[in-house]
């Protein structure tokens, strides 16, 4: 049986790459609940990340653009990629290298509108909802204008 899984690692790790991206992370706790050995796992996923196959940098790229275009805030978005294995640094480099700001702008006016909140009841459910986005509490007051 462990054999059988030995020879099926490469194409059962293709196969989902085909369909998205995965952390490296993500692979690696895929293929052994698929019951690869460790040595065999490792020499899969040097391949793979030597051919650039599989990558953690394209992967949290793609999760970042595809959360924020969902609304979704650097904070909520750093956090799932750390839960996806990816490491700090990287997730640090590629959040902040993203426009967090347009992305709070787009949730606020979709969700409120454009206007700034007339009223500190208003100002307090907009703050919630983007702070609930993952939206960091200094970007918030920014964006409802205080």
């Amino acid at each position: 049986m462990q054999e059988d899984a030995d020879q099926k690692a490469e194409v059962w790790l293709l196969s989902w790459l085909a369909r998205r991206d995965y952390s490296v992370s993500e692979a690696r706790q895929r293929l052994t609940r698929k019951g690869v050995s460790d040595a065999r796992i490792r020499e899969v996923m040097d391949k793979f990340i030597s051919e650039g196959t599989i990558s953690d940098k394209r992967f949290a790229e793609a999760l970042v653009r595809s959360r924020a275009a969902r609304g979704k805030g650097p904070l909520l978005v750093a956090a799932e990629l750390k839960s996806r294995g990816v490491e700090r640094a990287l997730a640090r480099e590629i959040t902040d290298a993203f426009s967090w700001r347009d992305v709070g702008e787009l949730a606020k006016a979709k969700r409120f509108g454009e206007a700034l909140p007339a009223n500190s009841d208003e100002f307090d459910r907009q703050a919630r909802f983007l702070a609930g986005r993952g939206f960091p509490i200094d970007m918030i007051f920014s964006l409802l204008g205080r």
